[in-house]
């Protein structure tokens, strides 16, 4: 990581989220987080902020590792409609901010961007992916998932892009609805295994842009923002193509994704506060060009240490998404804020969007 002229600087971030972090600082502003000349990974401080903040350290702790590729929650609540992602595992070794990413694994400087998916899910991610009956499981976040995706599968069969540890295909095959996965993670399919054996979710391990399952489908689905793990244009087409490939004539493809943010980005500005409560804040750095995103969630206690954790995506407005499909043979059927059928407005976060072959 390269020290310098900051990015961004985003006054009274910490501020905003917590008066705990503003009397450890002992500041109300705090560097930006941002791209430079299409960097990722970023980290800088003006020096006002590096004498003041010498003693601050921030490290990530692997055994709470994020995932949600989607949004995850290890020990926080999730935000319905969020999409935050597991970060990969990594430290910020600070001394008065001459830092550097750190591979925890490896000890080489990490491109988030350059990152593979089955580095980032990997056995640490999957163990401390579930968190039963809250956040991304909550009752009240998972049943109307299940309940709409169980009418849209009918009388047949669904396949799930990125099937991780079965969060959605568990209580779905339960319904009786005949449920495959594909999943590039292997540690995840074996979580998934703790749950459901290969009889009743076989799952195929590969890329849900190209992996092939057995069968036909009345319906595929990608949950919870996954399709932003796919970093490229040209990936995010093919996924839904590998979708059409599979479904029988007439078969329907959920996607549930948020919408960009970009109103909230003043001009000049690459970063944006996304949420902010005590002990945690979130905070989205944009390359706008190449339609990227890297979440940057911080957590923090009463002491001097923060745990720092992001994910890397490319973010996709509703009418791209809407070009894709139809790339692909597939027209929008509905569009709705939520799994229950609230209308999606101008002012809606995320959206439950089904095209149909």
């Amino acid at each position: 990581m390269r020290l310098g002229r900051p990015v961004t600087v985003l006054d009274g971030v910490f501020g905003i989220a917590d008066s705990h972090i503003r009397a450890a600082a002992g500041l109300d502003v705090v560097a930006g987080f941002g791209f430079k000349d299409g960097e990722r990974s970023l980290l800088e401080c003006p020096p006002a902020f590096e004498k003041r903040m010498h003693m601050w350290t921030w490290r990530s702790r692997a055994s709470k590792s994020w995932r949600n590729r989607r949004t995850a929650s290890c020990g926080m609540r999730l935000f319905a409609g969020d999409r935050r992602g597991l970060v990969p595992h990594c430290k910020v070794e600070t001394h008065d901010f001459s830092s550097k990413i750190v591979g925890q694994r490896t000890g080489y400087p990490i491109n988030l961007g350059g990152m593979q998916q089955d580095e980032i899910w990997d056995k640490a991610a999957a163990q401390h992916y579930d968190t039963p009956g809250v956040g991304m499981f909550a009752p009240e976040v998972l049943d109307p998932t299940v309940d709409r995706l169980a009418e849209l599968a009918g009388d047949g069969a669904a396949l799930e892009f990125a099937i991780g540890t079965g969060r959605v295909a568990v209580p779905l095959a339960g319904r009786g609805v005949p449920v495959t996965g594909i999943e590039l993670s292997q540690p995840m399919i074996e979580q998934l295994r703790t749950k459901a054996g290969e009889e009743t979710i076989p799952v195929v391990v590969g890329d849900m842009a190209t992996a092939t399952a057995p069968g036909k489908f009345t319906l595929v689905y990608l949950v919870f923002n996954t399709i932003s793990n796919l970093l490229t244009q040209q990936e995010q087409v093919a996924c839904f193509r590998n979708a059409a490939r599979h479904l029988s004539p007439g078969g329907r493809f959920v996607i549930e994704l948020w919408v960009p943010e970009l109103r909230q980005l003043p001009p000049g500005r690459q970063a944006t506060v996304f949420h902010s409560e005590p002990g945690y804040i979130g905070l989205d750095t944009y390359d706008v060009v190449k339609q990227h995103v890297v979440s940057h969630h911080f957590r923090f206690g009463e002491g001097r240490e923060a745990s720092l954790f992001r994910s890397p995506h490319r973010y996709i407005w509703p009418a791209e998404l809407d070009l894709m499909a139809q790339l692909a043979g597939f027209e929008l059927e509905s569009r709705h804020a939520d799994w229950v059928g609230a209308e999606f407005t101008a002012d809606t976060r995320s959206h439950v969007s089904v095209y149909r072959l």
